[in-house]
């Protein structure tokens, strides 16, 4: 909605403002920071921008990248499995928190036909999840401290006209979900929506 997008030109305007140095709140990135042009206009697959709202920290952008199993899961080699290749796509965090902050991975998935979960009586049908992935949440405290992964899974919602209007009120037409699994709590879903920064005054 509009508010959304309002919330996500405030995010990008003041990701610019630190880049350049120039944050009004003070605010500006370490002198190591290393910027990386990103295809952002990707419209396909489990590629692109995209973003979220993280619970009390707002609105979050994400870059959604795809790579070889070997490269998503080289913190924990005993992970990779059977296959290194196997397709996964990792979240990287482009706006971040004081949890976890911009540059760190926010959570992966294998996406792999394989890899495919059975979405049948898991979730209520008229929601539209076209695909489920078994993947990884990162969550951590303060500062980025005792950062660990915790079980969750990839959801990529299906865009049909066909959805009802309480499905769509729902998953407010985002195209991706995440669900973190923490153990001791409650599982929480955040719920993406693709960009483009073409449609944003950057």
């Amino acid at each position: 909605g509009v508010a959304q997008k309002e919330a996500m030109q405030r995010a990008l305007e003041h990701l610019s403002a630190a880049a350049m140095g120039r944050d009004r709140l003070g605010t500006c990135l370490p002198s190591s920071t290393r910027l990386v042009r990103m295809n952002s206009e990707v419209s396909h697959g489990l590629e692109g921008l995209f973003w979220g709202s993280f619970g009390p920290h707002g609105p979050e952008l994400v870059q959604l990248r795809q790579m070889p199993a070997s490269e998503a899961f080289a913190d924990a080699p005993d992970l990779i499995g059977d296959d290194p290749n196997e397709t996964c796509v990792v979240a990287y965090k482009v706006t971040g928190d004081p949890n976890v902050p911009a540059g760190e991975a926010s959570f992966r998935a294998r996406i792999g036909r394989k890899s495919r979960l059975d979405s049948n009586g898991e979730y209520p049908e008229e929601i539209g999840i076209q695909r489920r992935f078994a993947g990884q949440g990162r969550v951590a405290q303060l500062g980025f401290t005792k950062a660990h992964w915790v079980q969750g899974e990839l959801l990529e919602f299906s865009k049909s006209s066909g959805l009802t209007v309480e499905a769509n009120s729902v998953i407010e037409n985002a195209d991706l979900g995440f669900v973190w699994s923490v153990p001791g709590e409650l599982p929480f879903l955040v719920l993406f929506t693709r960009v483009r920064l073409s449609e944003f005054n950057v």
